[in-house]
């Protein structure tokens, strides 16, 4: 293969490599802005829907295009490594163009490779805040999502309609009131409203021998809604509890 053919291939590999990094760049964009502002949060969601719903896209909810989004943002990292790979002899050109000392040169790779690796691994070893759920943030939020359900039912409802859909929102509210998390257990659930971890498991179709494995992974898993389980908890409580 002559000179000339070799740069044509080198070239057109380059353009490939640039066109599937700015798709990919684009489609880890686009998988953030769906996370954070289409597939909402607990909190959030309850405050949009006025309801517990749970919301999916394709089929997968938003802590799975979580894992969609860091698979896809690890193909962008090897890209531009690639990228780098294949241009490094001009990199490095107009490197010591700009820089010309030699030892400085040096220490600007090593301090450039250092950053890279704290941001890309750091966030590993980072030890979250962790912030208890006090009874004053739990019944704001619980203000903030009677008061979207509300101004939603008002605005939708008839008068003849009120009424009739009372004693429902009614219902509704109450079983709401039950917090649980998707970080709580079954077992913790159980034990907190004093009802069966293997009944309340049985229920929501989950093995009794899963009954350790927090919330979130089971409905993930075993796709249940958790006003499932806020239904349970309120049918089985027993009053006073």
């Amino acid at each position: 293969m002559s000179r000339k053919s070799r740069t044509v291939s080198r070239s057109q590999l380059n353009f490939i490599i640039d066109i599937i990094m700015l798709v990919v760049m684009m489609l880890t964009a686009g998988i953030g802005l769906l996370i954070k502002y289409v597939l909402l949060p607990g909190f959030k969601r309850n405050l949009e829907y006025g309801r517990d719903v749970d919301l999916s896209f394709w089929g997968f909810d938003r802590h799975q295009w979580g894992t969609i989004h860091l698979i896809v943002s690890l193909v962008l990292v090897f890209l531009v490594l690639l990228h780098i790979i294949l241009h490094w002899k001009q990199i490095k050109r107009l490197y010591c163009i700009l820089v010309h000392d030699r030892q400085t040169r040096i220490l600007g790779a090593i301090g450039l490779l250092v950053l890279c690796l704290v941001l890309a691994i750091g966030p590993l070893y980072v030890k979250p805040r962790i912030t208890s759920m006090t009874a004053h943030n739990i019944g704001r939020m619980q203000h903030s999502i009677n008061e979207s359900q509300m101004s939603g039912d008002h605005a939708s409802q008839s008068p003849e309609d009120a009424g009739a859909r009372h004693g429902d929102h009614e219902h509704t509210s109450l079983s709401e009131e039950i917090p649980i998390y998707g970080y709580m257990t079954l077992e913790q659930v159980a034990e907190k409203y004093n009802v069966s971890a293997s009944n309340l498991a049985i229920h929501l179709g989950v093995p009794v021998t899963e009954t350790g494995r927090k919330l979130g992974r089971l409905r993930r898993e075993y796709n249940f809604q958790m006003s499932a389980v806020r239904a349970y908890l309120q049918k089985n409580i027993k009053p006073g509890e």
